[in-house]
């Protein structure tokens, strides 16, 4: 006979009824916060592995400096116009309409285009061979105009909450990319070969996206007025422009260097943004959306970051010293202090994007001019060099980033900023000896 009192639930019923509702919440949970980290994580493993094929099949030439310059012309309208403008404006009380929001997606795309297409030209105004860039270039304007459309609807979900497709929005691209470059192709034939992957891929992409309407849900939910609207634009347009335009102009001053610098350059670049993709992206929009109501949870989340980086980057440059020589240490000390300031900034701005007025995009302007103007007269002086820019490139990130944490009144981890990107003007000032 049962020892259960009658009519009371047994430890099996309240099993079977919770373990449905325990499921579904663990699921809900890996879709909504889990799963965009190893998305994140993903996309950049697969990021560094077409990167290192690429290095391994074409090595560092006037082939891979057409393709690293004409990719970073193109993403600089999603830059400015979709991650600097559009996003912002999508967070901000003074939210973007729809007309609005799929204007500016319009005219980063026909932008992304016409810079690639000036990224040519440069080049060869540049002592770069026509056929060496056209080969690269043709495939690179249409992998810009498939690129821009699904990074629009990534960044209108990511607004939403939904991390995922911003998270994994280079996978497909990344993916085929790799099993093209697997291909023995001659050299000059496999840049071409992967840049076709690029636009393959993000075309499927863009196809998947649009079959399931991602961030057709947020668009429909932008009002058809916003107060301030304009003003706030205006305020979010000047910063992006000024800064990622600013790292336009640091990247076009490589392309004075001797052939292969920009090659050089962009790996180091794509080292620091996959770090901070893996780190800080991948999270931060659980942590600072539509409905936060405090920084703080993104504050710890930063300084277990910088405690991290800095550890890591004083054992790597004591390695490097040892074993390749004080060059090889100053570079590494230089890009650790850039994922330190590019990881501040990262957080500082979605921070600066929730919880302070438009206006306070004002407080980073002057800094972007001031390090361009450093970085264009160091191009005049003999002995310039790629850890010049690479300097120039940290200080953007790090100043700009400790303005923005003084004004959400972080002050220890401002000050910490600071201390890094003093070693870089201590780095910059040396590179010259």
């Amino acid at each position: 006979m049962s020892t259960e009192p009658t009519g009371l639930p047994t430890r099996r019923s309240i099993r079977e009824s919770t373990e449905p509702r325990l499921r579904a919440t663990v699921l809900l949970r890996l879709r909504t916060f889990g799963l965009a980290p190893f998305l994140s994580v993903g996309s950049q493993s697969v990021g560094s592995l077409q990167l290192v094929l690429l290095v391994w099949r074409a090595g560092a030439n006037a082939y891979t400096d057409t393709y690293f310059y004409s990719f970073a012309m193109g993403m600089l309208p999603i830059q400015i116009g979709i991650v600097g403008l559009l996003y912002p404006m999508l967070l901000n009380r003074h939210r973007a309409t729809r007309r609005v929001a799929e204007r500016i997606g319009f005219l980063a795309t026909a932008s992304s285009v016409v810079l690639v297409a000036g990224a040519s030209l440069w080049l060869i105004h540049n002592h770069r061979a026509a056929s060496t860039v056209i080969v690269v270039a043709l495939p690179s304007l249409a992998n810009s105009l498939v690129q821009t459309r699904v990074w629009f609807l990534a960044v209108v979900a990511e607004a939403g909450g939904n991390p995922m497709w911003i998270s994994g929005v280079a996978v497909p691209a990344n993916l085929l990319a790799v099993f093209t470059l697997l291909v023995p192709w001659p050299h000059h034939l496999a840049v071409s070969a992967m840049v076709c992957a690029l636009v393959l891929g993000n075309l499927i992409l863009w196809i998947v996206m649009l079959r399931r309407s991602i961030g057709r849900d947020v668009l429909v939910e932008l009002p058809a007025h916003s107060d301030g609207l304009t003003r706030a634009g205006g305020w979010f347009f000047s910063k992006a422009a000024v800064g990622y335009g600013g790292l336009a102009v640091l990247q076009s001053l490589a392309v004075l260097l001797p052939v292969s610098a920009v090659t050089i350059l962009n790996i180091a670049v794509k080292v620091v943004g996959s770090v901070v993709a893996t780190t800080v992206n991948a999270v931060m929009p659980r942590l600072v959306h539509q409905g936060s109501d405090s920084a703080q949870p993104a504050m710890r989340f930063l300084k277990s970051i910088l405690t991290v980086v800095v550890l890591i980057t004083t054992i790597g440059t004591v390695a490097a010293e040892l074993i390749r020589g004080r060059e090889a240490a100053f570079t590494v000390l230089a890009v650790g202090m850039w994922v330190a300031g590019s990881s501040a900034s990262a957080v500082a701005q979605r921070g600066a994007f929730r919880f302070l007025p438009p206006s306070a995009s004002r407080l980073t302007l002057c800094v972007v001019p001031i390090v361009v103007a450093a970085a264009a007269a160091s191009s005049r002086m003999p002995g310039f060099s790629l850890l010049a820019l690479l300097c120039a490139y940290a200080a953007v990130d790090g100043f700009s980033g400790s303005l923005l944490l003084g004004a959400l009144k972080q002050r220890l981890l401002c000050a910490a900023v600071l201390c890094c990107m003093s070693i870089e003007a201590v780095l910059w000032i040396a590179s010259f000896r």
